[in-house]
């Protein structure tokens, strides 16, 4: 019969007992979102921005182009929605590899 391979718990990378691990609750730590990731909008971009001195600029042809030109004081563009990102990564002719049914994925 073959042997089976014992149960390792592991909090924050650290081993646990099982009774540590569960009694967490769920596996997510109280207090803490289960997700890092945003899901809502508005959403933002650092990598798709641009320089803070280039903001008025970028705005002037985002309104230009019906946009809302919304744009953190860093640089990073602020989209207020997916139609709003699809049709400023058009504008721009950058790829979205993350583009949906509908959206501009680039060329």
């Amino acid at each position: 019969m073959a042997e089976h391979a014992k149960s390792i718990y592991h909090i924050n990378g650290k081993p646990v007992t099982k009774e540590e691990f569960l009694a967490r609750g769920k596996g997510i730590t109280p207090g803490q979102p289960p997700m890092v990731q945003s899901t809502g909008w508005p959403l933002r971009s650092h990598m798709q921005g641009c320089h803070p001195d280039q903001i008025p600029e970028f705005q002037k042809i985002d309104r230009a182009h019906g946009l809302s030109g919304t744009y953190h004081p860093d640089g990073g563009v602020v989209w207020q929605s997916r139609k709003e990102r699809c049709k400023w990564t058009e504008l721009r002719g950058l790829r979205d590899n993350d583009a949906g049914y509908g959206d501009h994925p680039g060329r």
